[in-house]
């Protein structure tokens, strides 16, 4: 059976030495190198292209979902599992924002870790089911829901492209629609979100693809 790779970047020596020895107990797990900043993992992890990257949130320097960002864009189909002591809704929305698969928090006797690379190689999200709850109840609210209800069909689907940072040009293209009709679309959906640019539109959209994440992974 082919090995999973994995590449542990944390600037805890202690950290890196306690998933050293979790992942020594499993022989399908394999640590292809170790990076204590995110400036060393920019570097390294394009050369040596693991499966997966067990990546710390909060990392000095480089801030763990700008490691994370970077890391997914150099290595197409990577997967990142970010690693956490805390659970702020905030860092959680960036981190699958920057591209990460999972976040897990740092309790390494929990089993969640492995869990997370697991789910994650199978082409699956993970969130450590001690923070989910909390998580969702303070990202997922009234004003989220009823912001999407008021959507059409067409918006919803503009909306989603926009997400993925697409020009009025390219969306028009894909929708088969004039780009003066996209613009007026997206003028829409800025008065309905309650939001001044498509930056925030896209930030919304980023929000509720973790409640989603989140949702599917509870079902």
């Amino acid at each position: 059976m082919e090995k999973i790779k994995i590449f542990i970047v944390d600037d805890h020596e202690v950290v890196r030495l306690g998933l050293q020895g979790l992942f020594a107990r499993y022989e399908e797990l394999e640590i292809v190198g170790e990076a204590a900043s995110g400036e060393e993992a920019v570097q390294v992890v394009p050369v040596i292209k693991p499966d997966v990257v067990l990546l710390d949130v909060r990392l000095q320097g480089i801030h763990g979902a700008d490691t994370c960002r970077l890391i997914t864009s150099a290595v197409p189909g990577i997967k990142v599992v970010m690693l956490s002591s805390f659970a702020e809704p905030e860092e959680v929305q960036a981190a699958f924002t920057a591209g990460a698969s999972a976040y897990v928090l740092k309790n390494i006797t929990s089993g969640n870790v492995i869990k997370a690379i697991k789910a994650v190689m199978q082409g699956e999200s993970f969130i450590d089911p001690e923070i989910t709850e909390q998580v969702m109840s303070l990202i997922r609210g009234e004003k989220a829901a009823s912001q999407i209800s008021g959507l059409s069909k067409r918006e919803e689907e503009i909306l989603h492209l926009v997400g993925e940072g697409k020009t009025n040009k390219e969306i028009g293209r894909e929708l088969f629609l004039s780009e003066k009709t996209v613009r007026n679309h997206v003028s829409r959906i800025l008065d309905k979100l309650g939001v001044s640019n498509r930056s925030q539109a896209a930030a919304f959209m980023a929000r509720r693809s973790v409640i989603e994440k989140m949702t599917d992974h509870k079902k």
